[in-house]
């Protein structure tokens, strides 16, 4: 099983949150793999059109899994501009993200050629509880 590790993006002045899974990036992996430019692999935990539920750390996916969940969205907020999204399985004591995909510009579903990522549910949620302890706790760059 993977291990995540979310993180606030350093030097931001917005809240951006990278996954790191097994202490790689998960969002530079999924852009390498998709292999077009124009969308953004991080998640900004303010959406503009979305809101936290609506992602893969929201708490309706991580209870019942879920198809489309936003894993990221571009920088500007809006999910709809140059998104990420991945289906949640729920399976027992894991959680399982697969089927990577974004929008081309032509309008073509766009799938990652990535195999699943299999996560304890028990660290997942560690690691969602904890990336909550930091956003509480967070100031933006420069700031006091």
């Amino acid at each position: 099983m993977s291990t995540l590790r979310l993180r606030i993006l350093d030097g931001c002045n917005e809240l951006y949150v990278q996954f790191i899974v097994d202490g790689k990036d998960l969002g530079a992996r999924v852009k390498a793999a998709l292999g077009v430019a124009g969308y953004d692999d991080v998640l900004p935990w303010y959406g503009g059109d979305y809101r936290i539920e609506d992602t893969v750390l929201g708490e309706p996916a991580r209870r019942n899994g879920a198809d489309g969940a936003i894993l990221f969205a571009c920088g500007c907020g809006q999910y709809a501009c140059s998104g990420v999204s991945a289906q949640v399985v729920i399976s027992g004591e894991t959680l399982t993200l697969c089927e990577f995909s974004t929008t081309g510009r032509d309008g073509q579903k766009l799938v990652a050629p990535i195999q699943p990522v299999v996560f304890d549910r028990g660290q997942f949620e560690d690691a969602v509880r904890q990336l909550e302890c930091e956003i509480a706790n967070w100031r933006p760059a420069g700031g006091r």
